[in-house]
């Protein structure tokens, strides 16, 4: 087959084409039906893409932009109750938990009063729960994750020695597991690295002298934990405290509780008057002076 008959050949088929894309545009059949729809879902598809990509993006900046304005323990735990399982919500949670360990939490844990260290605990304890959680869920971002397990294993050696309960010897604090998140953290931003050599280090350190932790958070303890109340007295029968006898005084009442009559005083009796002739004539001691005429 020659040169110019392959070029005949060629230009038939290109006429033979273009005679069919002019009969299906004359009859509305230039695209069928199967290809159009799939071009038109294709559309659609990428189009509820980019919806979603700019209403997401658009949402998601309204909700940062609003977590900016928040600053009080109520503020961010009702921001994260508002946007739970977004990011934004997550950040509001990490935030709550660093109020309720610091200026919440470590900040009244050497008060001697025995309510405000109590709510202290309380306080470092939820926040101890919450950086775990939110630990597990930063899996994705090493930074924020550290941060979980760093503050995680300091409120694990602060409640060291606090007992779960009145006399027990479990405590809420635990020096093996602030270990545990401290190994977990030498991982997360790689053990070569400055900060996870400096988290390697504390875990091996506090393994070696988990004894002495242990004591000094007993000691530490009972130094803050106020003493018992004396127990109240009570006699026999319930009859109540007993009264303390009075002040020692004499008792002059007389039995019968009848009270001697203290005589009044008497004033010294005026002397008679003697009148002069009557001294004289050796008369009477005393005589009534002469009424006058």
């Amino acid at each position: 087959m020659n040169a110019e008959h392959r070029h005949d050949l060629e230009r038939n088929e290109l006429a033979a084409g273009v005679q069919t894309i002019v009969e299906r545009a004359k009859t509305g059949k230039l695209v069928s039906p199967r290809v159009l729809g799939l071009v038109v879902a294709a559309v659609l598809i990428l189009g509820l893409w980019w919806y979603l990509a700019s209403s997401g993006k658009s949402a998601a900046s309204a909700q940062w932009k609003e977590l900016e304005s928040v600053t009080s323990k109520a503020g961010f735990d009702d921001y994260a109750k508002a946007h739970a399982n977004t990011p934004a919500g997550r950040i509001a949670r990490l935030q709550l938990a660093r109020i309720q360990i610091g200026p919440e939490g470590f900040a009244k844990l050497n008060n001697r009063s025995a309510e405000v260290r109590g709510k202290g605990i309380d306080s470092v304890v939820a926040a101890k729960d919450e950086l775990v959680k939110l630990a597990e869920e930063f899996k994705g971002d090493p930074t924020l994750r550290a941060q979980c397990l760093d503050l995680a294993a300091k409120a694990e050696l602060a409640l060291v020695g606090v007992p779960k309960s009145a006399g027990s010897t479990d405590y809420k604090g635990s020096v093996e597991m602030a270990v545990a998140h401290l190994k977990t953290l030498a991982e997360t931003v790689g053990k070569d690295t400055a900060a996870g050599k400096t988290a390697s280090d504390r875990a091996a350190d506090l393994e070696k002298n988990r004894d002495k932790v242990v004591d000094l958070g007993r000691e530490l303890e009972s130094l803050l934990t106020p003493p018992p109340l004396a127990p109240t007295i009570i006699s026999p029968g319930g009859l109540g405290t007993p009264t303390p006898p009075p002040a020692s005084n004499p008792n002059l009442n007389l039995p019968g509780n009848v009270t001697p009559a203290v005589p009044p005083a008497t004033a010294p009796a005026t002397p008679p008057t003697v009148p002069p002739a009557a001294a004289a004539a050796g008369g009477a001691a005393t005589s009534t002076p002469a009424t006058k005429k």
